[in-house]
């Protein structure tokens, strides 16, 4: 996936099997919402059959990332 995913220009930031209501989360950055769309769909045909239902989250404004605070989280107003 990595590599179909570079060829489209995008970048897989973590992937993560997990426990819960969904058992994979990917988070990736992609130029804008047509290309992290067309991965999405990439992912859906590759996994066919594997993948029940997925949803897409933009992240809007990071908060904290890696446990390091946005410097700009005044900036959040703005958004609100």
């Amino acid at each position: 996936m990595e590599k179909t995913a570079s060829e489209i220009d995008i970048k897989i930031e973590s992937s993560m099997f997990t426990h819960g209501t969904f058992d994979w989360v990917i988070c990736f950055k992609a130029k804008d919402m047509m290309h992290a769309k067309k991965f999405s769909e990439i992912v859906n045909k590759t996994y066919w059959g594997y993948i029940g239902e997925d949803h897409m989250l933009e992240t809007l404004f990071p908060i904290r990332i890696q446990g390091i605070l946005n410097p700009e989280i005044q900036n959040l107003k703005e958004f609100l």
